[in-house]
């Protein structure tokens, strides 16, 4: 009996494919710790943009505050005035 699959059995190449993405994202976490280390190093030399990308990164990027005014740094709004009515009284 020989030994191994069938001619023309495809099993073998799902088990490549797989294989092929793990090797693919083994090589994208190296290149991104590669990168990490460049901007680490860059911060310490100084660089206040990878400074503030490690700070971002770290502590996530600082809230912005929008303050809203209307003619004259008047407020934009003042009052609001509900009045009720009964239907007979138009």
């Amino acid at each position: 009996m020989a030994g191994g699959a069938p001619i023309g059995n495809q099993n073998g190449a799902k088990g490549r494919r797989w294989a092929g993405a793990i090797a693919d994202r083994i090589e994208a976490m190296q290149a991104m710790e590669k990168l990490a280390a460049v901007l680490i190093d860059k911060a310490l030399e100084g660089d206040m943009q990878a400074l503030k990308e490690i700070g971002d990164r770290m502590d996530g990027k600082a809230k912005q505050q929008t303050e809203l005014t209307g003619a004259d740094d008047q407020p934009l709004l003042r009052a609001i005035e509900i009045k009720l009515a009964r239907a007979d009284d138009r």
